[in-house]
């Protein structure tokens, strides 16, 4: 009988900053020279107070299992890091110490969650974090978060993503990938909601400009992860801890005996040292970091790239290239490739990090500058073509369509078609984008506004496995097209567009409805539409659509654009839409 994999071990995917790490390791083992943005993982070694004592406890024969939640010295020198930095009590018997901060984690989650329950957690953030809630059955909410908003949590959107379900609000601050800092004034606001707060702290340490916040500050309720990794550079040495409420303390020390015993002795005895010894090491690192970040800000500017934020914490910045290439996956690979520079694609970080690139600073100031130099050369000499933002088939711009007028309104919010015999309009077929389409696609394109839509662009859509391509037919003529791409449960609309000769005629309504029919679990889509652009914001509106947020100077041409969203209450069903005198769907088979 074959071996079966678990469907959790095939849903889990691959983390891409390790794609790109393992890439560049094999450019480096032909000759290559590479520069590396890639990894979150300082350069600097571990203080000298810290190499010394993990020697030392070696030499000790401290190499025996440990209490299951830690050395009690340990826990005690946590607490009074928690005391002395933040003026909050912490007992050490609430503090387990954990193999890095993955597996605290795992025995948060897995002493919170049945199956079904909901953590809510933004968009972008870390790759596994969402792995940590779904590999327990979890379901992880996504809330959006902005740029032009310093990416801060939207208080007003959390709580429409409130449910019973809900069991947790998952942070991280400083933030990866964005190095945000959340405000005292948002952490406090996220108290206030009275639901458990998942505080990731690992960047606790390295904060530029005011001042980082502990959870602890503003609620009981809650659980705080911490590490060694990023503020001692001590990645190697795989040492975490989470302070837990009391209540869930026996429950994740009996899984922590179960699955790990116990974390390394001498590393734990190297980790006092950290937080008794490495303060000026760590502050020393920090000023370095402000330096670098402060370099890396002015080159990539020089270079034409506007990051309208400020990264005040970690080390990375989140850079829009979207006028360059919205697949991130695709310009990352192919970057490293031509000119040897390693730099994360933003769709590692979810569906609202497609089209940035995320750059790690924890690089010397002189691989700072000759990345940013190979990067120079790169654009003036590989890249693609610059795409306008104000692209022609973008859903903020190239849509004439009007909420069509029929009665009735469908599941989605727009009003539905109906048979040719009672409203006189002729039936359409949706069917996948084919290569053979594409001409057509492009008069399309043409035909809508000044500037046609590129056929690399196109045919780089086509294949890039995110993307989900759709053309309506009619007569087999092609009469209109939606472009998106799918992650999670979430839809980010790319391009919508119809022929100029079937506008008003509910044509762009029945393609968004065909996404959501066959996008099954899906629960919100997203678009962006240029503020000047009003018949195309009637329309998303009549369609279920509201103006989340806005993008100071997100076009090309400096105008700025909104970003709609509609969340689906129900889950879709499927089509039930059929063609007069015929037992066929109107749409074509599902992919």
């Amino acid at each position: 009988m074959p071996h079966i994999i678990t469907q959790r071990a095939q849903d889990i995917k691959s983390f891409i900053a390790m794609d790109i790490l393992e890439a560049a390791c094999k450019l480096e083992s032909q000759g290559r020279s590479i520069i590396s943005f890639s990894l979150g993982e300082p350069d600097f070694s571990a203080p000298e107070a810290v190499q010394e004592a993990c020697i030392q406890a070696i030499r000790d024969h401290q190499t025996k299992y440990t209490h299951s939640q830690g050395l009690l010295p340990l826990r005690e020198a946590i607490a009074s890091h928690y005391y002395n930095t933040y003026k909050v009590n912490v007992n050490p018997e609430q503090i387990l110490v954990t193999q890095g901060t993955s597996p605290a984690f795992f025995l948060i989650f897995s002493s919170m969650l049945e199956k079904g329950d909901e953590v809510v957690l933004p968009n972008p953030h870390y790759p596994c974090d969402a792995n940590f809630v779904s590999f327990q059955g979890g379901k992880v909410v996504y809330l959006p978060i902005f740029e032009n908003e310093d990416y801060q949590w939207n208080i007003d959107e959390i709580k429409k993503r409130i449910t019973k379900k809900t069991k947790a609000l998952f942070v991280t601050s400083p933030s990866n990938p964005t190095g945000t800092v959340l405000s005292y004034e948002t952490l406090k606001k996220l108290a206030g909601l009275k639901k458990t707060i998942v505080s990731d702290e690992i960047y606790h340490g390295l904060v530029y400009e005011g001042k980082e916040h502990t959870a602890l500050e503003f609620t009981q309720n809650t659980f705080v992860v911490n590490g060694f990794s990023k503020a001692y550079a001590m990645t190697g040495y795989r040492l975490g801890y989470v302070i837990a409420p009391r209540k869930f303390v026996r429950p994740m020390q009996k899984i922590q005996q179960n699955f790990y015993i116990s974390a390394n002795s001498f590393v734990q005895w190297a980790a006092i040292a950290a937080l008794k010894e490495g303060g000026q090491t760590l502050a020393t690192m920090r000023q370095e970091y402000k330096r670098r970040r402060d370099v890396l800000l002015e080159k990539l500017k020089e270079l034409g790239f506007h990051v309208n934020y400020k990264p005040t914490g970690a080390f990375y910045v989140f850079v829009d290239v979207r006028h360059i290439s919205r697949n991130s996956y695709k310009l990352a690979f192919d970057i490293l490739n031509k000119v040897g520079v390693a730099i994360t694609p933003g769709i590692d970080f979810g569906s609202r990090g497609e089209g940035f690139l995320r750059f790690s600073y924890a690089v010397s100031v002189e691989k700072i500058e000759e990345g940013m130099e190979r990067l120079k050369t790169y654009l003036e000499t590989y890249a693609p073509k610059k795409v306008r933002k104000s692209m022609v088939c973008t859903p903020g711009q190239a849509l004439e369509d009007s909420p069509p007028k029929a009665e009735g309104f469908n599941r989605f919010g727009s009003s539905a078609e109906v048979p040719a015999n009672e409203r006189g309009r002729r039936w359409i077929k949706i069917v996948p984008m084919q290569a053979s389409h594409l001409e057509a696609v492009l008069l399309i394109g043409a035909n809508m506004a000044g500037s046609p839509l590129t056929l690399p662009l196109l045919q780089s859509e086509l294949e890039y496995p995110l993307s989900k391509l759709w053309v309506a037919l009619c007569e087999n003529e092609i009469i209109g097209f939606i472009i998106y791409r799918r992650i999670l449960d979430e839809s980010d609309i790319l391009y919508l567009a119809v022929h100029p000769k079937m506008q008003r005629e509910g044509v762009a309504g029945q393609l968004l409805e065909w996404m959501v029919s066959v996008e099954p679990g899906l629960r919100q889509i997203t678009l962006e539409v240029r503020a000047s652009n009003h018949t195309a914001q009637k329309f998303y509106e009549g369609c279920g659509f509201s103006v989340l947020a806005k993008r100071t100077k997100y076009y090309h041409d400096g105008e700025d654009a909104l970003v709609m969203m509609k969340t689906l209450s129900s889950p879709p069903r499927d089509p039930a839409m059929r063609g007069p005198d015929s037992g066929d769907p109107v749409v074509g088979p599902r992919p």
